[in-house]
């Protein structure tokens, strides 16, 4: 309930990572976990057969996945039932899906729902 109705300010990234995995570790339900997509296009149709190396030994995967970026969601998700999130963009003005809404996290397996509580 405490996170609910507060706030946790970090100057970094890995500091937010920090605080998120603390309180996860904290909450005693199942651990779901969502992966984004992982594959490569070439930006020109036979790029890769020009030079002869292939788009993956360029850029493994390994590498693809642990690349973090300000506004884009990381590679590796993890959220249990009930924790409250706080969304960061503005989705649906109308339905009260804007930057700052607070949310609780119903999941299922391959969807994240979630609920408005702010």
């Amino acid at each position: 309930m405490y996170f609910m109705q507060h706030n946790i300010l970090a100057p970094k990234n890995t500091d937010v990572d920090e605080v998120n995995n603390a309180i996860l570790q904290s909450i005693s339900k199942e651990l779901h976990t969502y992966l984004s997509i992982n594959s490569l296009t070439p930006t020109e149709k036979g790029a890769s057969t020009i030079v002869r190396v292939s788009m993956d030994s360029l850029y493994p995967m390994e590498f693809m996945n642990n690349l973090q970026f300000n506004g884009i969601t990381n590679h590796k998700l993890e959220l249990k039932v009930g924790v409250p999130i706080l969304l960061l963009c503005n989705l649906n003005q109308s339905l009260r899906l804007c930057n700052g809404t607070r949310l609780i996290v119903r999941l299922s397996q391959c969807v994240i729902e979630a609920e408005i509580i702010t």
